[in-house]
């Protein structure tokens, strides 16, 4: 899945944030792609 929205990269990326800051999980992984104008927006914040 690709995501090109800012605000929905933004939401996946807290949420993978806070679940790897849990101490019962081991390891998190994710099966999306962030578009590269979209990755860019979130380098510059």
């Amino acid at each position: 899945m690709e995501v090109t929205d800012i605000s929905q990269a933004k939401s996946i990326m807290s949420f993978v944030e806070k679940l790897e800051e849990l101490d019962e999980v081991q390891d998190v992984y994710t099966n999306f792609d962030i578009s590269d104008d979209v990755a860019a927006q979130l380098d510059e914040e």
